[in-house]
C-alpha cells in the first residue's frame, strides 16, 4: 500500500499490517488508534512522518532496511509505548512525551541536524543503541533508560574532536569483566547500571562525560558522597578520583569525568567498591555441594575462609568461618531459592548455588 496524500486515521480506527509494505511516500501518518503490526513493514523517506496518539498494544514497528530514514517521529500521549523493532534514522525531529522501546539489536539513530524533544524515556533493550551525531564542541543529552531506572547521559567533545555518531546502551546490572563475569551488584557497593558507549570519531577520542541516576539502583550501602565513575579499560574496572555527586532534580544525582580517550563500558562504584582483584586460577576453584542443597552446603577447603551468603537481591543473610576443620555451613533456614557464596581469604570466589 502506497500513501498518496497525509492519512489521519479515526479515533475508532487503526492501521492494522499483518504483511507486506506500507509506504508512506513522503507523507504524514497519523495513527490515533490500534496500531498492530506482525510481519509487515514499513516504508519510509527524509519527506515522511509518523505521529502516534495511540498505540497499544505495544507491539514493534519496523522499518524496510533500504527505506528506513523518516523526517520526524512523534509519540504524543503519556500513556502510550512505541516499539522500534528495526533500525531507524530519523532526519529531522524526534518527539516524545512517552516511552519509546529500541528492540534488541537495533539502532535508532538521529542524522546530523536532528533533535530530541522529549519528556519521556528512550528504552534501550541490550545491544540496543540510541545514536546522535556530535559536532565539534558540542554537548549532546541521551535520555536513556532500562525501563525501571531513567539515567540519562550528557557527552561533551572536547579539543575539537569531531565525531560522526556517539551510541549509547543502558543495561541493568555491573559485571566483573565488562560484559561478563560475576555481578558486582551481589556483593560490592555500586550504582547496579552499566553504560555502553561507542563512537565513530574522525580524529583522536576527546570527550567529558555525565552520568545521572536515582537512588533506586543503588547496592550494598553505596556512598554517593565518595564515588566516581570507573571505566572498563585494560580487561578491568579502574579507579578514578573520589567525588560527591550533585543533583539536577530531586532524588537524581550526577557524576562526572573529563578528558576520556576511549570508550565501552563506564559504571559508578564508592570508594569501598572491589572489583579489580583478580580471582585464582582454575586450580583453586571451589565447588560446594551438594548443589541443590537442602539443609546444609559443603565446602573443601585446605585453608581458611569467611563465607558470606548473599540472596538473589544482594543481601547478605549469612556469615561464617570456614576451614579444614569447619567445612559444612548449615542453611536450614534459609528460604527456597537461588543464592551466592563468596569465599574470602586464601581462596576468593563468588559460586552460585540453589537452595531447595
Amino acid at each position: 500500500m502506497i500513501l498518496s496524500n497525509d492519512v489521519a486515521t479515526p479515533h475508532s480506527y487503526g492501521v492494522i499490517i499483518q504483511s507486506g509494505i506500507l509506504d508512506l511516500n513522503g507523507h504524514t501518518l497519523t495513527i490515533r488508534s490500534l496500531a498492530l503490526l506482525s510481519e509487515g513493514y514499513i516504508a519510509s523517506n527524509k519527506w515522511s512522518s509518523m505521529m502516534f496518539s495511540y498505540c497499544y498494544p505495544p507491539v514493534p514497528i519496523r522499518f524496510l532496511p533500504s527505506e528506513d530514514t523518516i523526517g520526524t517521529l512523534s509519540v504524543i500521549p503519556q500513556n502510550c509505548t512505541l516499539i522500534i523493532g528495526s533500525n531507524l534514522y530519523i532526519h529531522d525531529t524526534l518527539q516524545s512525551n512517552s516511552h519509546i522501546i529500541i528492540d534488541t539489536g537495533n539502532d535508532l539513530r538521529l542524522l546530523e541536524g536532528a533533535a530530541i524533544i522529549s519528556s519521556g524515556h528512550i528504552i534501550t533493550r541490550p545491544t540496543a543503541t540510541l545514536s546522535q551525531y556530535l559536532n565539534k564542541g558540542d554537548s549532546i543529552f541521551f535520555p536513556v533508560s532500562t525501563g525501571y531506572n531513567y539515567s540519562p547521559v550528557m557527552i561533551k567533545s572536547r579539543n575539537n574532536t569531531e565525531y560522526d555518531y556517539f551510541s549509547v546502551c543502558l543495561i541493568e546490572g555491573v559485571y566483573e569483566d565488562g560484559f561478563s563475569g560475576k555481578p558486582v551488584g551481589l556483593y560490592q557497593p555500586c550504582v547496579n547500571l552499566t553504560w555502553i558507549l561507542n563512537c565513530s570519531p574522525r580524529a583522536a577520542i576527546d570527550y567529558d562525560l555525565d552520568l545521572t541516576w536515582n537512588i533506586g539502583p543503588e547496592f550494598n550501602s553505596f556512598d554517593r558522597s565518595s564515588s566516581y565513575i570507573s571505566h572498563y579499560l585494560n580487561s578491568k574496572w579502574d579507579k578514578h578520583a573520589l567525588a560527591p555527586p550533585f543533583s539536577p532534580y530531586p532524588l537524581m544525582y550526577t557524576l562526572s569525568r573529563k578528558n576520556i580517550t576511549t570508550t565501552g563500558p563506564f559504571a559508578i562504584f564508592d570508594k569501598n567498591t572491589k572489583v579489580s582483584i583478580k580471582h585464582l586460577n582454575k586450580n583453586n576453584t571451589v565447588i560446594p555441594f551438594p548443589n541443590p542443597a537442602t539443609d546444609q552446603l559443603n565446602i573443601i577447603l585446605d585453608e581458611s575462609a569467611t563465607a558470606t551468603i548473599y540472596n538473589a537481591a544482594g543481601q547478605a543473610v549469612l556469615n561464617a568461618e570456614i576451614g579444614k576443620n569447619n567445612q559444612t555451613v548449615n542453611i536450614s533456614h534459609l528460604a527456597p531459592g537461588m543464592y551466592f557464596l563468596q569465599l574470602k581469604g586464601d581462596v576468593n570466589s563468588v559460586i552460585r548455588f540453589v537452595k531447595e
